[in-house]
């Protein structure tokens, strides 16, 4: 580039302090040719021409948005001749979009700037507006929606039980950003246990694959099931048998109901502590006879119809009567569950 430059100036430099009567050959006046050889040396070493933009954006002075993420699409239309590079700049994001009740004001230099960082070598024309005012666009999600999804997950964990749900405090309303694409109600118990009482359940919402918000939902259930009770008071020390309970239809209040013993459990127990008539008995109310002990040998009665089998296996574990233990065979080569039925004696009914 140096060796061009300095020949032509030297030629202009000959050029302008040749005589007057030494005129060129081609009938040119020394300053036009001046003219033309500076031209020469501006073309050789000038700044190269910019390239044309190959993308154009017109930024408004106000955008209402939807989804949780802004995007460069959000705000307005891109124009370009390369598809696949127009979904590019179209999918850049912004960063967040306002809430509901908030706006965001997103400045065009800070968007030209941060374009020019992500797609460098890409020529992206920007006009518009200085700034742009974000709103976002909402819809509302009713209260009603949320227990109805509540409710629906209870429905399932109470399956064939008989239950009465109802409403403690009724949910809210809720005003959520407008989903690009999908919003979903999604509800999870965190402790999916039965039991009577209070109950909070937990509704997410989910808004384009993301989780936004999680609402919580009241209720009370009355959960209604038969089981033994007293049928009188007992005293502490008193032997029990299966004559002191009886089936009742009952309501149920936490999980506790479902530990407890039923008649032939009884039998032979002592009561631990005074117990009122109408109450459960559980194994932490009484002591019971331990019949069945963990490594002992046990008889197994497998009992199909009228026809029973007896054998001799090995208890795995301790057991009083009514109570479902763990038994291994005479070879260890198989592990089965049966039912306590007396001293030394397990059952099984096929």
């Amino acid at each position: 580039m140096l060796p061009t430059f300095f020949s032509t100036l030297f030629a202009l430099t000959l050029s302008i302090g040749a005589p007057a009567n030494d005129a060129p050959r081609d009938g040119s006046a020394p300053a036009a040719r001046a003219s033309s050889m500076l031209a020469a040396v501006e073309g050789s070493n000038g700044p190269a021409p910019v390239a044309a933009a190959q993308a154009r954006f017109v930024l408004p002075a106000e955008a209402r948005v939807r989804g949780t993420e802004l995007e460069l699409a959000s705000l307005g239309t891109i124009e370009c001749a390369d598809a696949a590079l127009r979904a590019r700049l179209e999918r850049f994001s912004l960063g967040w979009a306002p809430a509901p009740g908030y706006s965001r004001l997103v400045q065009r230099a800070v968007v030209q700037r941060d374009v020019a960082a992500a797609f460098p070598g890409v020529q992206v024309a920007f006009s518009g507006a200085d700034a742009c005012r974000v709103l976002p666009r909402t819809q509302i999600v009713r209260g009603a929606a949320l227990e109805a999804k509540a409710r629906a997950e209870l429905d399932q964990l109470f399956s064939g039980r008989e239950t009465v749900v109802r409403v403690v405090t009724a949910s809210a309303d809720l005003e959520v950003p407008e989903p690009r694409e999908t919003l979903e109600l999604r509800a999870r118990l965190e402790r999916p246990e039965l039991r009577g009482g209070a109950w909070s359940v937990p509704v997410q919402l989910w808004i384009d694959g993301a989780l936004y918000q999680t609402a919580w939902t009241a209720f009370a259930v009355e959960l209604w099931t038969e089981l033994p009770v007293l049928v009188r008071d007992v005293a502490r020390g008193e032997l029990l048998s299966p004559a002191h309970v009886e089936a009742r239809r009952v309501k149920l209040e936490g999980a506790t109901p479902f530990a407890a013993l039923g008649s032939d459990a009884l039998a032979g127990a002592v009561a631990q502590r005074d117990l009122a008539r109408g109450s459960f008995v559980t194994d932490r109310d009484v002591k019971r006879a331990q019949l069945v002990a963990r490594g002992e040998p046990v008889t197994l009665e497998v009992r199909k119809g009228s026809v029973v089998a007896r054998s001799t296996v090995t208890c795995t574990q301790d057991g009083a009567l009514g109570d479902t233990v763990k038994i291994q065979t005479a070879d260890k080569s198989r592990e089965l569950v049966a039912r306590v039925a007396g001293r030394g004696l397990v059952t099984v009914q096929l």
